[in-house]
Parts: structure tokens; sequence; C-alpha cells
């Protein structure tokens, strides 16, 4: 799929390893069965610390432990992370939010970012996201521009029913009709696309919308996502392309940046 700019950021893996934390998970492992610190309570207290480190990095990562988790319980919730191993637990607090999961004899452990998400698995993570701030626009006086199969988008995302309560027969869209007398603080136009995924279109010298554009698409949980810069495009203007499975979704993901 070539698109105009040719800077289409894929869902891909944007950091899969942390060598200096390998490095410290290796020196866990090796250092099984000391007398001066128990293994288990050396891992869960690195774990803990490496869920921390998460919270602050810039990217997506995906690190798996190198040793055999299969004899252990571990699980994480809000506040902790713990390791059971034979009768006792080990516990240790984690900082910010993290997903909640419990892994049972699993023999792999996984550590990964994924946007905003932080937690443990027993198999590699698939990376979606893209690699940007959770920022927002509450716009006053949007207004959409869609096509036949597009609107109902512009529907969802204004609360409407009925197509003849937010479009005109020149296919913008609004919240009421007093919005089209005066100017728009925020124009999106909505596109049909043949395949499935979503495709953001913002002004190439704009950072602000291009944050705002890459924030609506980490509000999508679909795999195909291209974010592109598009040099035709004013402030606050956006192209949107969106696959027909995915019109709900798309809504949602505009309301939650725009609205």
């Amino acid at each position: 799929m070539k698109k105009r700019g040719q800077l289409a950021l894929k869902p891909i893996l944007e950091s899969l390893l942390a060598v200096a934390i390998i490095a410290v998970f290796l020196m866990v492992s090796h250092g099984y069965g000391t007398q001066e610190f128990p293994a288990q309570a050396r891992l869960v207290r690195d774990g803990a610390s490496q869920i921390n480190t998460l919270q602050s990095f810039e990217g997506n990562m995906l690190l798996k432990y190198p040793g055999d988790m299969s004899a252990h319980v571990i699980a994480i919730d809000q506040t902790t992370l713990s390791l059971v191993s034979g009768q006792k637990p080990f516990h240790h607090p984690v900082d910010g939010s993290v997903d909640t999961a419990r892994l049972e004899h699993s023999k792999e452990l996984y550590f990964y970012k994924n946007g905003k998400a932080i937690g443990i698995a027993s198999a590699p993570v698939t990376l979606r996201k893209l690699n940007c701030r959770d920022v927002k626009y509450k716009a006053d006086k949007p207004i959409l521009k869609v096509t036949q199969q597009t609107a109902d988008i512009a529907m969802r995302f204004f609360f409407k029913t009925k197509l003849e309560e937010v479009c005109n027969a020149q296919w913008l869209c609004a919240k009421d009709n007093s919005a089209f007398n005066d100017p728009s603080d925020l124009f999106i136009q909505i596109m049909p696309m043949e395949q499935d995924g979503v495709v953001a279109r913002y002004p190439a010298d704009s950072e602000e919308s291009r944050e705002l554009a890459c924030a609506f698409l980490n509000n999508l949980d679909i795999k195909n996502l291209w974010l592109l810069p598009d040099s035709e495009l004013q402030e606050r203007a956006f192209v949107i392309e969106a696959g027909e499975n995915v019109h709900e979704q798309t809504a949602q993901a505009l309301q939650k940046v725009f609205t």
C-alpha cells in the first residue's frame, strides 16, 4: 500500500531489548541458590524494578526473562509483583498503572510496554501502538466531511441516529446547523478505504496535529495503522481513511481525542 509521503509507520516493535536490563536478569539467573539473597526474592525485586523502569520508557518494549519460570507462580496487580515458589511468597511493590495478570507455572516470562499498557505475559505480546503522547483537543465547533460510505462515522461521533440531523447535502457534518455559519476549530475529512485498517493524515508542519493524529490511532485496537504527513493540510485539519469493518472504533477513537 503506497501512500503520499512514504512515511507509513506501521505497528512495529519499537524496542525489543534493553541490554543493561538483560544483563541484570542474567546475573539474577546465575545467582540462583546463593545464601546472601534468596534467588526468588531477588527475581521479584528486579522484576518490579523492570516494571518501574518501563513506566518512564518512551517507546514500546518486549523483554524476555532468560530463565525457566515453570516452577513458580508469578502475579502482578496494581500495587505489587508477587512470586510463589514452594510455600513462601515473595512480594515487591510496583509504581504506576499496570495490567493485572497471574502466570501459573509458565516456562517463559515476558515484560512488556505496549503504548500505555505495562505488564507481564507468558508469551510474546504483539506491540502495535505508535510512540506518542496521550493528548486531547476539545473542539468546540468540529466539522466532518464524509461520503455516503463513511456517514455513519459522523453520526456516531455526534451521537445522532439520523443522517439529516448531522449532515447537509454537501456531506458536511456538525453537531447542529449553526456550526456551519462560524469558523470551525477542527476539520476532519473521512474517506472509505478498501483495505482493513485506518490511515490518519495530518499537516506536515504541525507537531501538535501529528500528536493528535497519533493519539487517535493509539485508541484503535487494530493492527494496520498508518500515520502520514500531508503538506496540503492546514492546522487542525485531518484526513482519515477507514476500512469498512472499523467504523465504530474510528468514531469512538475520534471522540476520545477530540471531544
